[in-house]
């Protein structure tokens, strides 16, 4: 039986300044948890040597010519009888190109974190399960993911039209030679999670994203033009901000990609 101090941590009111919101592709707005908060939330209430996990099973599948990567995560915290669930993620892709190790290695981290989420929320609100309420508040939901003013540009209409934007960019920013710096991949990485977010889950989206637009799958990939164009179209201002036009024509970019690639029915 679990320690009541530990069921008064659990029962205790949950904070909504936890809950990140996404767009998915033929679905309504997702809500979810990073993983990173729920690990720090399940050091906080169990302690840290009072629980652990373990991958049951994992697997590598090939399904309508994508992979598919599958976790069982088991979930063990003193005093009570083990939690287990699965996470699923399709590793991104060029449609009937090959698959790169990037892509796996960011499809089988994503798959732990999808499973390790999913298995914790047996313990309730602190861990995310009234998120899978469909009943839930929609109005603080709406109040999360409304839409921010527009400040400084015209938001482009379709991903098509974004992606001749960005090579129009980077083929002006040519004279910039040389090989992309580590100071702009992390300046651009910082972006790009403040877009699509820093979750492991997240790390598919942002992925997806490079693909669309320049054909690569990680900004390390980019060549110097091309980071300046895309960190000169994700920042708002000198204070190197995420421009609220750019969080919405990302998500123009990954419902194209889903699209493209046959995704429509899967929540990443």
């Amino acid at each position: 039986m679990l320690d009541k101090g530990i069921v008064a941590k659990l029962e205790e009111p949950f904070d909504e300044s936890r809950v990140k919101s996404k767009k998915v592709p033929g679905r309504p707005d997702a809500s979810y948890l990073e993983s990173y908060d729920v690990i720090k939330k399940a050091n906080e209430v169990f302690g840290y040597g009072g629980w652990g996990t373990r991958i049951a099973n994992q697997g590598i599948h090939e399904a309508g010519g994508k992979t598919v990567c599958v976790v069982t995560l088991e979930v063990t915290v003193e005093g009570c009888l083990p939690r287990e669930d699965v996470g699923v993620v399709v590793a991104a892709q060029k449609q009937g190109g090959p698959l790169t190790a990037e892509a796996l290695e960011t499809a089988i981290k994503g798959a732990v974190s999808d499973a390790l989420k999913r298995a914790m929320r047996h313990f309730g609100t602190q861990f995310g399960n009234d998120l899978y309420d469909k009943e839930r508040d929609n109005g603080k939901k709406a109040a999360r993911s409304a839409p921010q003013p527009a400040r400084g540009r015209t938001q482009a209409k379709d991903a098509v039209q974004l992606k001749g934007w960005l090579e129009k960019k980077a083929e002006g920013a040519k004279k910039l030679k040389g090989e992309i710096t580590e100071n702009q991949i992390g300046y651009l990485n910082g972006l790009l999670c403040g877009i699509f977010g820093k979750d492991e889950l997240d790390e598919h989206d942002r992925h997806a994203f490079l693909d669309y637009i320049f054909g690569v799958l990680t900004s390390k990939q980019l060549t110097k033009a091309q980071a300046s164009a895309l960190i000169e179209w994700a920042k708002d201002g000198d204070e190197g901000e995420v421009h609220p036009i750019a969080r919405a024509e990302g998500q123009l970019v990954l419902r194209t990609y889903a699209q493209e690639h046959g995704q429509q029915e899967l929540a990443l």
